[in-house]
């Protein structure tokens, strides 16, 4: 949830719902109904709101080196405007909604525990006005590898150039009887052991720079976990407001595609096409000049590179690939003849 200050008393607010959209799993409203907002410290009732979904996007995930199966997450967007009374004391806002994914690995009984959407937004006539933090768009790199360390970004913009401190927080589950505030935490799954120091449980090791909003995990093992990110926003040393993600991240035994990339400095004449082919298959290169890059993935075990140019002269090395430990071997190119000559070669994987 976030607020968007477009006038001295006008405010955009904007939801985004995460939804795993593999077969079984519930679907997402239409409208968010009974949206409350409440005074920031007396907890008195300000407004109930309705908000309408303005769109969805199904995201793409993986990149060049792996791309996740099985992985499917909408983000279904709600939004609209609201005019909202001055009060020193500022508001926040609070919706709620059943219930979580059953596979999820951290909670218990993850099946019956809801989601509860909030954030706090300041005074309206707060000088120079104020708009919430914008957490970045949910990463195309949005899972875990186990036995792997993965940095992931839980950053926000913010357009007033306010201070932002970033904090793990227990998931909030559920509010008052009226909706309001105290919040109440998801109940962690205890055996195996998992907390608020040890989300991704035991064996693995999460944290989050406080100043930067990067999330550094190493998952043991597989599983699906509730992250949840609090972005603070201070000024002048005074908070003003926060932002909350609440998101579910799989942990996956990721099978990479080592990418390799290809330099070679090569002397063409009389209009020759040259062609870079990676075991069998035509690569796209760049050639600036003399120098010619590509870059490709790589198959376990031998590959063979090769740079072809139309008269039918060839370099070509092989490069060895293994899953465990990549080796880097010392590549030979031979030198072509005639039309295009190989200067000098290098290989990074």
């Amino acid at each position: 949830t976030r607020f968007v200050q477009i006038g001295p008393n006008q405010y955009v607010v904007y939801f985004q719902l995460f939804r795993d959209c593999n077969s079984g799993t519930a679907s997402a409203p239409l409208t968010l109904t009974n949206v409350k907002m409440y005074d920031n410290i007396s907890n008195l009732l300000a407004g109930t709101y309705s908000f309408t979904r303005d769109s969805v996007e199904t995201l793409s995930f993986g990149d060049a080196c792996y791309t996740p199966p099985g992985l499917c997450v909408e983000v279904h967007y709600y939004s609209d405007t609201v005019t909202i009374a001055n009060n020193p004391a500022g508001y926040y806002m609070t919706w709620e909604i059943c219930c979580r994914n059953y596979a999820i690995s951290n909670i218990l009984n993850p099946g019956s525990q809801a989601m509860v959407f909030t954030s706090q937004f300041p005074d309206p006539a707060l000088l120079g006005g104020n708009s919430n933090p914008k957490f970045v768009d949910y990463p195309s790199d949005g899972y875990f590898c186990a036995g792997i360390c993965k940095d992931i970004d839980f950053s926000c913009t913010d357009a007033d150039g306010d201070s932002l401190v970033y904090s793990f927080i227990t998931p909030y589950e559920g509010t008052s009887s009226t909706g309001s505030r105290p919040l109440t935490g998801v109940p962690w799954q205890s055996s195996p052991a998992h907390n608020l120091a040890n989300i991704l449980g035991p064996g693995s090791q999460i944290s989050i720079n406080s100043r930067t909003g990067i999330v550094t995990a190493c998952p043991r093992g597989l599983g699906t976990y509730v992250i949840a990110v609090k972005c603070e926003e201070f000024r002048n040393g005074v908070k003003i407001g926060e932002v909350n993600r609440d998101i579910q991240l799989q942990s996956l035994n990721c099978k990479f595609t080592r990418i390799s990339f290809f330099k070679a400095k090569v002397l063409h004449a009389n209009n020759q096409q040259i062609k870079v082919r990676v075991n069998g298959q035509e690569q796209a290169f760049k050639l600036s000049g003399s120098i010619l890059t590509s870059k490709f993935g790589l198959r376990n075990g031998n590959n063979t590179i090769s740079v072809i140019a139309n008269n039918g002269k060839i370099a070509q090395a092989t490069i060895i690939v293994n899953y465990q430990a990549i080796q880097k071997p010392t590549v030979t190119l031979s030198n072509l003849k005639g039309n295009i000559v190989t200067k000098d070669k290098s290989f990074t994987v």
